[in-house]
């Protein structure tokens, strides 16, 4: 019991499981920030699971491209996300914020993905937001696009 109580009250980037073996165990998220495409952001909105992910995740970043052009204005989608930014829960990522390295790695992204996929298969959305997660090294990146994920998480780890 001492350990579910320990495990509880340390940082909420936890996540806690049982081990039929060793009882209740606890593993970090080490990395803990995530980058979301649109149609899986507006999803969890949607579905009011939006808070849970943000509680699991120490910071939400979407990309400037989602944020300005796929997200529809005055929309609810629109109103909780303005008010996750207005709260420092989400985090807009902006190609001007970039380092140097930042861009080049980016771009090189862009490039890698446009090489290897066609229009139909990652749309600018998906390109966009996965440049970031790399630029940013921000491993997780959600999205709910099963046509652009091999063209994606090919080149993730690179």
């Amino acid at each position: 019991m001492k350990n579910i109580i320990n495990c509880r009250l340390m940082q909420k980037s936890l996540w806690t499981i049982y081990d039929r073996m060793n009882g209740w165990m606890c593993f970090v998220l080490a990395r803990n920030k995530a980058v979301f495409d649109a149609d899986i952001l507006f999803h969890l909105i949607e579905t009011e699971f939006i808070d849970s992910v943000i509680e699991l995740f120490d910071t939400v970043f979407v990309s400037d491209y989602v944020y300005d052009v796929e997200v529809k204005k005055n929309t609810a989608e629109a109103k909780k996300l303005e008010k996750l930014k207005n709260s420092d829960k989400l985090k807009i990522l902006e190609y001007g914020k970039l380092t140097d390295l930042q861009k080049m790695i980016y771009r090189e992204t862009i490039k890698v993905i446009e090489k290897s996929s066609t229009e139909d298969q990652v749309n600018e959305g998906e390109k966009i937001t996965a440049s970031f997660a790399k630029a940013h090294n921000i491993y997780y990146y959600m999205s709910d696009d099963n046509k652009a994920a091999p063209h994606i998480w090919i080149h993730k780890e690179k």
